[in-house]
């Protein structure tokens, strides 16, 4: 290898046989064979950038998919047992006890709520990270998304220790049916007013909506709490940010608003607040009004006019935690229905192979020997119009349409409540005969 010599710098080098023939090549010459090696540095450099780019970017990947593979298998292992925990604390909050037991009981189900919430917030933040954030738009009636909230959170506050705080719904003087995620904006709202909740001793708690003549829709919180600085009211959408008060007692991740805000975007919509100290603070969100056709006799048509009559039919639950299987007989005893149970997918399939007189299945998605899906797949290929209920604790991105497109006819996500379980069931075999 030669050092070509170019204006007194070393611009390259080339190989030679006979090092007296260097005299052969012109200055041009020279200088053309610089610029091909200094291309070919070039080159193999960014070669190598290149592979450390791939290499950086496929480590992320793999990051990423750890990640979500850690955070799906901890939601499912938190779900289980808080399937049980709600489930039998639903069910005994209905049978007659005293007042201190009763106290224990409401106990249990609100520290049970606050742990779901919890696991609930740092899933939907990895979503959002991820952007696998999904919205289900559909059409609801903004008055019944409103009287739903109230008597829910009415509830709460009645159970609660706040003797003088009381929730009202402002009048609603026209109803309107439009078209977004009504469970992402029932969250954002249920947001709003759990912190009003927390933050207010005394007073009164208004929720309401208002429809501008720009076609928005405003639903608002109103509450008479101890307010938020001017200067935190930026600083309160952060992650992790929680208002610096020794007089309020209340946990949290400070998650909520952060998701809410992500939440608010993506149903492209945007969230304001109005507050002063000692007087009280407004939370809304505005919605663009997407009309829908659909009239208020289809959506008030719903699972809740089916029947919970469930004798003379019998219903294969496929679940291989046993506490879980218990909740559900027990959830189902008072509907009368037959009830088979096996703790694994090809168990399931014999018996719709073998004596098939099975109406409906509770399928769980992960089991012992073969999944959910695929038993899901192998039984719906025997009898398609079998109704099949996925009752899963997964709950990531993906998870629903998975379930379906392996067959599944709806998807519950543990914990499932049993009014929620009942209609759920009731939808298929409540109104529709197996064919």
């Amino acid at each position: 290898g030669v050092p070509l010599h170019i204006n007194g710098r070393i611009s390259g080098g080339i190989i030679v046989q006979n090092t007296h023939k260097i005299d052969a090549f012109s200055e041009k010459d020279l200088k053309l064979m610089g610029f091909i090696a200094s291309q070919i540095g070039i080159s193999i450099l960014g070669r190598h950038n290149e592979e450390r780019l791939i290499h950086s970017k496929e480590k992320a990947e793999e990051s990423d998919r750890l990640k979500s593979a850690f955070l799906a298998n901890m939601s499912h292992e938190i779900r289980t047992p808080m399937n049980s925990i709600l489930g039998f604390s639903d069910l005994l909050s209905h049978y007659p006890m005293d007042k201190e037991q009763k106290k224990y009981i409401t106990h249990i189900k609100e520290s049970g709520v606050l742990l779901l919430n919890l696991i609930n917030d740092i899933i939907d933040l990895s979503k959002i990270e991820a952007g696998q954030l999904s919205l289900n738009i559909q059409t609801f009636s903004v008055k019944k998304l409103l009287e739903d909230l109230f008597v829910s959170f009415d509830e709460h506050i009645k159970r609660s220790e706040k003797t003088r705080l009381r929730i009202v719904l402002a009048t609603i003087e026209q109803d309107y049916f439009i078209q977004s995620d009504l469970l992402r904006l029932k969250q954002i709202l249920s947001n709003f007013i759990s912190n009003a909740i927390k933050y207010s001793k005394k007073g009164i708690i208004t929720i309401g909506v208002e429809k501008s003549n720009k076609n928005i829709f405003r639903f608002y919180v109103k509450d008479t709490g101890i307010g938020i600085p001017s200067n935190k009211l930026d600083s309160i959408f952060e992650r992790f940010h929680k208002i610096d008060n020794t007089e309020i007692l209340g946990g949290g991740t400070g998650l909520g608003l952060s998701i809410c805000k992500s939440l608010a975007e993506g149903l492209k919509g945007n969230i304001n607040v109005k507050s002063e100290l000692g007087i009280g603070s407004v939370f809304s969100i505005d919605l663009p009004y997407v009309q829908s056709s659909t009239t208020q006799h289809e959506i008030i048509a719903d699972k809740n006019t089916l029947l919970s009559d469930f004798s003379n039919k019998t219903i294969l639950i496929v679940e291989d935690d046993e506490s879980s299987y218990f909740y559900f007989a027990s959830t189902l005893k008072t509907t009368g229905a037959n009830i088979i149970w096996v703790m694994d997918g090809f168990k399931a399939i014999e018996i719709c192979k073998n004596n098939f007189s099975v109406d409906l299945i509770l399928m769980d998605i992960r089991l012992p020997k073969l999944s959910g899906y695929a038993a899901t797949k192998e039984i719906k290929a025997m009898h398609p119009n079998l109704p099949i209920i996925a009752q899963t604790a997964y709950a990531m991105p993906g998870e629903k349409q998975k379930c379906f497109d392996a067959g599944c006819d709806d998807y519950l996500t543990k914990p499932i409540l049993p009014n929620d379980l009942i209609m759920s069931i009731a939808g298929f075999i409540g109104k529709n005969e197996r064919k």
